[in-house]
């Protein structure tokens, strides 16, 4: 005769352990010489079943008081700086008329606009967690609320991350094929490719937030939102990691590798070209004209330090190394958001037309602003047809006077001879 009931520990638990134990008494008080230790048993394990799990410790035992306050410096520096910096490169290239004419200055503001929302209102919020975590050690925001701005904030992510992977195919086509480069980024295409971009990056990380092919939650240790770890789940996740991350990366990463090599050929031709003294400027120039271009090597910038700020950040997440290094997880979060505030200054430091651009739209908003007004007692504003206020006028004048008269004097003494 077998018991009615499994003896294994994670198969019974709860209510199902006090009903087993029940009827083990049963069982066992109607048979004689049965081991009466296991029902005891059973009664203890359904007793420890029914109390309380144990609380979660605070967040401000895992993070020090030092490290949660210099992560909110960071992040409100970050934010202030991002701000500044995107709206201020954004405007310059919109006011210049000449960065206006081509193509690839609406991908650049797009690379801009997407980061704005992120400094401006998400990087705020991640300070006043951390301060709140500091304080409280919890975190202030609902988990619905939580999971909407984190969802907000990668579909932004997402974007910059396509733009970069766009711009670089970009200058793959102008290098590679220059004719069809010129029909297809044409600006009405240049605006439906845009479009592409920002609902191919919502469609990746909406489905999650309804619980479509997953489910996100919140992550209190690790103060972020990820997919949760099911079994049926851990493919899916999988894909949505290579597409979100690993693809653009990829892609990104073949189109410049693909120019580099295709740049070498070309000068390498360039060189045997010169040695046989033929001046006759071919394709390979207009390749290596194009590579030195200030759009391509910007856009290399970015996307070196793309890899730099998120690949720490991602594999540290992906798995779950936060609890080994608490005080690591928190920089690298400060190292992936610095990102954001990074473009503005590749744009001044690597291109000398966005830095002109950038220099004029400060002139015009200083003088806008009357910063850089000149003086009312200044000669310069003074009207300039009156001789006598400026003496390198009047001193010039004086002599062409004086070198009028000789003349005058010097072809009568010729007449009177």
């Amino acid at each position: 005769m077998t018991p009615p009931f499994s003896l294994r520990e994670d198969v019974l638990v709860g209510s199902d352990l006090e009903n087993a134990s029940a009827s083990s008494e049963g069982w066992y008080g109607t048979t004689p010489g049965l081991r009466h230790e296991e029902a005891s048993w059973l009664r203890r394990a359904a007793a420890a079943a029914a109390e309380p799990p144990p609380p979660v410790p605070p967040l401000r035992d895992l993070y020090t008081y030092e490290l949660l306050s210099l992560t909110a410096a960071c992040v409100f520096i970050i934010a202030i700086v991002g701000t500044i910096g995107n709206v201020l490169a954004a405007t310059s290239l919109l006011l210049s008329k000449k960065l206006r004419q081509s193509p690839s200055t609406a991908f650049m503001v797009n690379l801009l606009a997407c980061l704005l929302p992120v400094c401006a209102v998400g990087m705020p919020m991640f300070g006043v967690v951390f301060l709140s975590v500091r304080d409280y050690g919890e975190i202030p925001y609902t988990d619905e609320v939580a999971i909407s701005s984190f969802v907000l904030g990668l579909i932004l992510s997402q974007v910059h991350i396509h733009t970069i992977c766009a711009l670089a195919f970009n200058r793959l086509m102008a290098v590679m094929w220059p004719m069809t480069y010129k029909k297809v980024m044409q600006p009405r295409r240049v605006r439906l490719y845009l479009l592409m971009i920002w609902l191919y990056s919502a469609l990746l990380w909406v489905p999650l937030f309804f619980g479509i092919n997953g489910k996100l939650e919140i992550e209190r240790e690790e103060l972020m939102v990820s997919m949760r770890d099911e079994s049926r789940h851990k493919i899916g996740k999988v894909f949505h990691v290579f597409f979100t991350y690993l693809l653009p990366v990829l892609f990104s990463a073949i189109c410049y590798v693909t120019m580099y090599v295709k740049v070498r050929q070309s000068r390498q031709r360039k060189v045997a070209r010169q040695r046989c003294k033929a001046a006759v400027e071919t394709t390979e120039d207009n390749v290596i004209r194009l590579w030195d271009d200030d759009v391509t090597r910007t856009i290399l910038v970015i996307f070196l330090v793309l890899l730099s700020c998120s690949v720490p950040h991602v594999v540290v997440h992906v798995l779950h190394l936060h609890e080994k290094f608490p005080a690591a997880w928190l920089l690298l979060h400060v190292v992936f958001w610095f990102q954001f505030c990074v473009d503005p200054v590749v744009y001044v430091s690597m291109s000398h037309q966005y830095r002109r651009a950038t220099f004029e739209c400060l002139d015009r908003l200083f003088r806008s602003i009357g910063f850089l007004r000149p003086p009312e007692d200044d000669p310069s504003l003074e009207p300039r047809n009156e001789l006598k206020a400026d003496s390198n006028i009047n001193l010039q004048s004086t002599w062409r006077k004086n070198m009028d008269t000789n003349q005058k004097f010097q072809f009568v003494t010729e007449v009177n001879t």
